[in-house]
């Protein structure tokens, strides 16, 4: 029976770490949640071996626990449950320990099994996942015969939990669910991860394939991470390289980083130490009885590699170890960074050269728009200008000037003989005629001006209007021709002369046929003009109904871009924003060694308080201990030690 004394003594002992665990906890309340995940803690210790299907996963844990070589077959038997080799042997996450007698014992039940009984309740278990009936609890408890274990290998501390986690890589549905709502709980709080795959599948390694976020994070920290390369040293690719000379442990694990880094991963240097390349099992058998020489250069490699690996991972599995890994927080600080300034970086280029591609495409859309809204005012313009022309009084001015009675009316002067009146008509009909074709000698189509630059359109004018064409009939003229050369003499008389009343039949004649021309040339003007009008308005529709396509399309691609702005000054918000947490993180980190060797001094200044303050002369004893043994726990949590 435990005495209060003693009791006493059992509970100091047992809170020895408080100090830590608290300070701790208080350092991870002001972790940027980005990198919280590293840094859940579980009051047990867990070491979760994580891989897909066919990896040597179930041989690397028996290995782990310390099985006889000789009795492993017998036990990975039993673990898959009767499923057949070539198939994944885990469906539920299984947790390993070493029994206290030579039989089974499966989850809470204490009933002993023997091996073929334990085969078939694991195969049950995988029905019901298979199923879609989770078992009652998301982790069955596989308690393992000692006399399985070798008489030479102690194996894992029995506080220390081994999980098997099954691939979330599951065909079953039933079974993807349940694997991801496993590894969602205990993944946070496990201590250290082992992954796990092939030598030649190092690709399963990236973020996209590893699936859970708190997988993914694996290179930002490495101190919680352990990544075991299977049939390593029986690969071809290896083999080569080595070819007849040593394999050294160190060149392997750094040749492995080099592979990684080609699968766009990133790894620094450092990180070759969390890696071990890997041989057990039947393939290890085969490369021994293949090649004698060659497995035991490969065996002395494998031998140191898999000494460091244990003796990691029972480092790494210790009370203190996910206090510890703070110490990491600023290299994780930083790999964070980096990636997402590498991610953020492969957003923000393709942003920028899309958000130029299109502020080049709206400046050029732009000087479109301005140079159809200046065609469009041209036509406008012009069209108004040809209406003006029909519709305005200045037509019939313009026309009147053209055929103006200065230029065609005949004159009295040197005018005797009907020939010379015969002779005035001709020349009154000719000169007609001549500014009828003097008036039709422009250019009459509707081109822009060669000034192209400014943008606008010729004037409209008579000139360009008059239509191209015989001039109207001068008949009038003709016939007084005609009666004229009908004289019989070339000659008035004095008395009784007829010059006067054929000068004014001349004068008549003439200005008859002056208008004549002048109504056909408005006649030809106005049609023209109406026609010249149409054309232009109907132009002008068309630039117009161009300009507004043309608009809507710059307002889309406006929006687009606008759009685009957004989102590139939202990256680098974010950037800013990711960057200022990181570097705080970073400086957090910092100051967790001082943090915790503050919280190392009020403990144990606590301690000593409390010792002075007991009156009991045994308790006080019990208190001077628990000062004495406290004092040495920071000493212990900055080695990694077993406290």
């Amino acid at each position: 029976m435990i005495s209060v004394i003693d009791k006493l003594w059992l509970e100091l002992h047992d809170k020895r770490r408080d100090w830590a665990y608290d300070a701790f906890d208080e350092f991870a309340r002001h972790i940027d949640p980005e990198l919280t995940a590293g840094y859940s803690r579980s009051s047990q210790v867990t070491v979760v071996v994580y891989g897909s299907t066919q990896v040597g996963k179930t041989t690397l844990m028996l290995e782990m626990l310390g099985i006889a070589p000789a009795r492993a077959r017998e036990v990975s038997d039993v673990l898959r449950g009767g499923r057949s080799v070539g198939k994944s042997a885990t469906a539920t996450a299984t947790r390993y320990r070493r029994s206290q007698s030579d039989d089974w014992q499966i989850g809470q039940d204490d009933t002993p099994l023997t091996s073929a009984e334990a085969q078939a309740r694991l195969g049950a278990l995988r029905e019901q996942v298979e199923a879609g009936h989770a078992p009652d609890a998301d982790v069955v408890d596989v308690h393992i015969p000692q006399c399985f274990f070798a008489s030479t290998q102690d194996g894992f501390a029995s506080d220390i939990r081994l999980l098997d986690l099954p691939g979330l890589n599951a065909t079953n549905p039933h079974e993807a669910a349940y694997v991801r709502r496993v590894a969602e709980t205990y993944v946070p709080i496990a201590d250290l991860v082992v992954l796990v795959c092939r030598i030649n599948t190092l690709g399963a390694l990236r973020p996209v394939d590893l699936q859970l976020p708190e997988l993914q994070d694996w290179m930002c920290y490495p101190m919680r991470f352990r990544v075991v390369c299977t049939y390593a040293f029986s690969s071809a690719s290896f083999r080569e390289w080595r070819g007849d000379g040593e394999c050294p442990s160190d060149q392997m694990q750094k040749r492995i980083v080099k592979q990684l880094n080609t699968h766009d991963l990133r790894l620094s240097p450092d990180l070759a130490q969390y890696i071990y390349p890997l041989e057990f099992g039947k393939s290890w058998d085969d490369l021994k009885r293949e090649d004698p020489d060659y497995f035991e250069r490969a065996k002395r490699a494998v031998d140191a590699l898999w000494k460091d690996f244990i003796d990691g991972v029972r480092r790494a599995a210790s009370p203190y170890s996910r206090v510890r890994m703070a110490f990491g927080i600023q290299q994780a600080a930083q790999k964070r960074l980096a990636d997402f300034y590498a991610e953020n970086r492969e957003r923000i280029t393709p942003l920028l050269r899309a958000i130029r591609a299109k502020a080049k495409s709206l400046e050029d859309w732009k000087q479109e728009l301005r140079m159809l809204a200046r065609e469009a005012q041209a036509l406008r313009e012009r069209k108004y200008a040809f209406e003006s022309l029909y519709r305005g009084e200045e037509l019939d001015s313009t026309l009147t000037s053209l055929f103006s009675c200065d230029k065609v009316a005949p004159s009295k002067v040197r005018l005797k003989r009907p020939s010379d009146l015969a002779s005035a008509a001709r020349k009154a009909r000719e000169t007609l005629q001549s500014l009828w074709l003097q008036s039709t000698n422009s250019d009459d189509e509707n081109e822009i001006s060669a000034d192209e630059d400014d943008g606008k359109w010729a004037p409209a004018s008579v000139a360009h209007l008059v239509q191209r064409g015989a001039p109207p009939s001068a008949r009038v003229i003709h016939e007084f021709i005609d009666r004229l050369e009908a004289y019989t003499f070339d000659w008035y008389p004095i008395v009784f002369s007829d010059f006067d009343k054929d000068f004014s039949e001349l004068a008549r004649a003439v200005e008859s046929v002056r208008k004549c021309y002048i109504d056909a040339a408005r006649k030809s003007i106005v049609e023209q003009a109406r026609e010249k009008a149409r054309a232009v308005d109907a132009r002008r529709m068309q630039i117009e109904n161009d300009e507004l396509v043309l608009g809507a399309r710059y307002e889309k691609l406006e929006r687009s871009h606008a759009a685009l702005c957004i989102e590139l000054e939202q990256a680098w918000a974010e950037r800013r924003d990711f960057g200022k947490r990181m570097r705080s993180s970073i400086e957090h980190g910092k100051r967790f060694r001082g943090h915790m060797q503050r919280a190392h001094a009020a403990a144990v200044s606590d301690a000593a308080r409390r010792f002075h303050e007991e009156a009991d002369p045994t308790r006080q004893f019990y208190r001077l201990m628990y000062k004495e043994l406290i004092e040495r726990e920071f000493e212990k949590l900055m080695v990694g030690e077993e406290a």
